[in-house]
């Protein structure tokens, strides 16, 4: 199992390619409703013991 720990933001889809650039992690659609405003979105800054990533971009 993956244990994802660090920052977790509804983030509007105006800044979502700010945010990719800025190495945030697009997490999911939230659907009709909620996903017409926004993406959810996961940042980490790689010292996570629990996950198997390597920062942001791994």
């Amino acid at each position: 199992m993956r244990i994802m720990t660090g920052v977790f933001r509804f983030v509007r889809h105006d800044d979502l390619i700010a945010r990719l650039a800025a190495g945030w992690r697009w997490i999911a659609d939230l659907g009709a409703v909620h996903g017409a405003w926004s993406s959810l979105m996961w940042w980490c800054d790689g010292s996570c013991r629990d996950c198997e990533h390597d920062g942001p971009t791994g």
